[in-house]
């Protein structure tokens, strides 16, 4: 039997899930990037997992405050379908893909289909004020919590102007850019390059 694609885990249960399959006017592939290519994100990053955590000490769902984005996030995401399709539309990414295993790790699946590399700017990651406020190093779970259904995508620096300008929902965020060098490389506050170990969901395991 081929297996073509759908949620595929490993798991000690049997699990039944549903995948759709369909077609679509424009896609916009994992496979598009080239080098220098620039990378956005969608939203705030590591919110989910933050919520997670906070929910094992105790936190309540509903609770307001900072506190109640970073529940919702884990609890009831919003997947960014609408943002996808007038990204397609627009024809203003080149590849793209969506952050539920963590940015990491979705941006190696990411510079793995296109044969590139990727350097993140520590200091662009979007970090929501809930994240800031109880999260003791926030970075950490924006780069590997996984997750967060935002999307990252790809996108020649011609678009940038195009894409600043046109006032997507939810805002996005320049992090980085694809390179030929193979790996991810991290550049900290002090411009120091480091090199970048995925870490997230791994599906079989």
């Amino acid at each position: 039997m081929r297996l073509i694609g759908g949620d595929l885990s490993r798991a000690r249960e049997i699990f039944i899930s549903v995948t759709v399959l369909g077609d679509c006017e424009t896609a916009v592939p994992r496979s598009g990037g080239k080098p220098g290519h620039l990378l956005f994100v969608s939203g705030f990053l590591g919110d989910a997992r933050a919520g997670l955590q906070l929910l094992g000490k105790g936190f309540k769902p509903g609770r307001r405050g900072k506190a109640g984005p970073l529940l919702k996030a884990f609890l009831d995401p919003t997947p960014q379908l609408k943002l996808g399709r007038e990204l397609a539309r627009r024809k203003l990414a080149s590849a793209m893909i969506d952050l539920s295993d963590g940015l990491s790790v979705d941006l190696m699946h990411l510079c793995d289909a296109g044969g590139t590399g990727a350097e993140i700017v520590l200091d662009r990651l979007p970090l929501s004020p809930g994240i800031r406020a109880f999260i003791r190093r926030p970075i950490a779970l924006a780069l590997h919590g996984g997750e967060d259904f935002e999307l990252l995508f790809a996108a020649p620096p011609k678009n940038r102007a195009a894409i600043r300008s046109a006032k997507l929902k939810p805002p996005v965020y320049e992090i980085g850019r694809l390179t030929a060098r193979k790996g991810i490389f991290i550049i900290d506050g002090q411009g120091v390059k480091k090199p970048l170990e995925p870490q997230g969901y791994e599906h079989f395991k």
